[in-house]
């Protein structure tokens, strides 16, 4: 994973719980009113980021048992690391509840995730009615089928058995 911060204690992040906010760095969207644009991997400086060791971060949440009750997991865009399910993993064997805060871009990712348990509350960002041309007007970048993803992570977290959030601006 590439986390670029944590949020050592947070009481509004995860409705009920005490959580760490795990911050990842990149997002494929450039919405106009970001409130993590620190976050973007920019060309020309992704090299010179300070990211934060998984190890590090594991053994801070290790530390923290007992204290915190959740860990979520915001960016940037959390699902566009390929190995967010084996760090969830590790993070669900130390029995915290998981949040996932997503744009809803990688059905894919999710659909896995959610499958496996691995996810017990996930909030989603709508940046824009669900019509193309509003959703593209609002997030600055945004292909055909990036907005197809969006659409099909909606239907998804409305079947799914966990807590759902979809949040607007």
């Amino acid at each position: 994973m590439k986390f670029a911060a944590i949020l050592k204690q947070s009481l509004t992040d995860y409705p009920g719980q005490i959580a760490a906010v795990l911050f990842t760095r990149g997002c494929n969207l450039r919405c106009p009113f970001c409130h993590n644009p620190h976050l973007l991997i920019k060309p020309g400086r992704s090299e010179t980021v300070t990211q934060l060791p998984d190890e590090d971060v594991i053994d801070f949440l290790h530390e923290r048992r007992g204290f915190l009750d959740a860990v979520v997991i915001s960016g940037g865009e959390p699902s566009l690391h390929p190995d967010l399910p084996l760090f969830l993993r590790k993070v669900k064997e130390m029995d915290y509840l998981i949040k996932l805060d997503t744009n809803g871009t990688n059905p894919v990712m999710l659909n896995e995730i959610l499958s496996e348990g691995l996810l017990d509350y996930v909030a989603m960002d709508i940046k824009a009615p669900l019509e193309f041309k509003s959703y593209q007007a609002a997030c600055g970048k945004l292909g055909s089928e990036d907005f197809f993803n969006i659409r099909s992570s909606v239907q998804l977290l409305l079947q799914a058995s966990i807590m759902v959030e979809f949040r607007t601006q």
